[in-house]
């Protein structure tokens, strides 16, 4: 029979979202696991729609597939099979969801620097009242320079927030043609090095593409303004580890808020852990309490549409590796 994965525990899904499923969709059965390869691979062959986080190749590649709904934005997965641009399915994830939390978690890394949150949280642990000499260490952010490296839903509410912070934005998209009310100016990714010395902040919030491998390597990080912060909620790949960390230990670069990783989790042995000008967080910043259930709900409202003939949201250019529509 047709069957629809939902590749999450039952007990993890909202009741009112399966019935929403099953009246959408009555002639499928409704499979719901995290672990399908090892419970029934068998049942497999049977998907013809599925849901969830990372979809094990078997899935991907059992032939009746028509269509991989991901809860993520980035696709990662996609090219660790051969082929990918390829795939007979279509894709859709879940870019639009993430754009609230991820834009209150890289303000909140910046502003936690530039107000030295987070020297005064160490402090504060440790029972310690200790001013800073001259108060040379409280910034403020008013006629700074932020530069965002990525406009989908995110970097245009990253924007939206630094413009209303008073301050100048920049930035970079495959597409600069696609304005945005909030940056006061865009480019195309082959002005990034010229634009690098203007900026005071610098957030990358990139797919993973084979093209955005160390966007931000050594020769980047010489052209950047001295005392620059950066910000990547993106993925790790994206920046050369090894010159962020010479750069923070030189001074060139004054900070970093850090939720994503070349390696993850990050090493206990990586210098980052002990730099008092970094904040790390575990790959956390698109989380919210209500994460599942928008996630399952675009898929929904996709299911919908599929049944219907009509344009899916999302799609997923298999070329590119994200969805052009954000």
């Amino acid at each position: 029979m047709p069957t629809i994965l939902i590749l999450q525990n039952p007990e993890d899904v909202h009741p009112d979202q399966v019935k929403a499923i099953q009246e959408l969709a009555p002639n499928h059965e409704i499979w719901m696991t995290q672990d399908p390869v090892n419970e029934d691979s068998q049942r497999l062959v049977d998907v013809e729609f599925s849901t969830g986080f990372k979809p094990p190749h078997e899935l991907i590649l059992n032939g009746r597939l028509k269509w991989h709904h991901a809860y993520s934005a980035g696709m990662d997965w996609m090219y660790a099979i051969e082929g990918y641009r390829d795939l007979p399915m279509v894709l859709t994830n879940a870019s639009g969801i993430h754009a609230i939390p991820m834009s209150e978690h890289a303000l909140a890394m910046i502003l936690a620097h530039e107000r030295s949150l987070n020297l005064f949280i160490r402090y504060q642990v440790n029972g310690t009242w200790k001013a800073l000499p001259n108060f040379t260490r409280l910034e403020t952010l008013a006629g700074k320079t932020m530069l965002i490296l990525g406009l989908g839903a995110i970097g245009t509410r990253v924007a939206k927030l630094a413009q209303a912070h008073d301050m100048h934005v920049l930035g970079v998209r495959r597409q600069p043609e696609r304005s945005c009310e909030y940056v006061n100016e865009m480019h195309g990714p082959d002005k990034l090095d010229e634009l690098l010395p203007r900026c005071d902040y610098i957030v990358c919030l990139l797919p993973n593409t084979p093209d955005s491998h160390h966007i931000l390597g050594q020769s980047q990080f010489d052209r950047m303004k001295e005392g620059v912060f950066i910000v990547n909620l993106g993925r790790g790949l994206h920046i050369d580890e090894n010159a962020l960390i010479e750069s923070l230990k030189s001074g060139k670069v004054k900070g970093a808020g850090l939720d994503t990783f070349e390696v993850e989790p990050l090493p206990e042995s990586s210098p980052l852990w002990d730099m008092e000008n970094v904040i790390i967080s575990p790959h956390c910043s698109g989380y919210q309490p209500d994460y599942g259930f928008e996630a399952r709900q675009l898929f929904i409202d996709n299911l919908k549409r599929f049944m219907n003939g009509e344009d899916l949201f999302n799609v997923v250019d298999k070329e590119f590796g994200y969805s052009l529509s954000h």
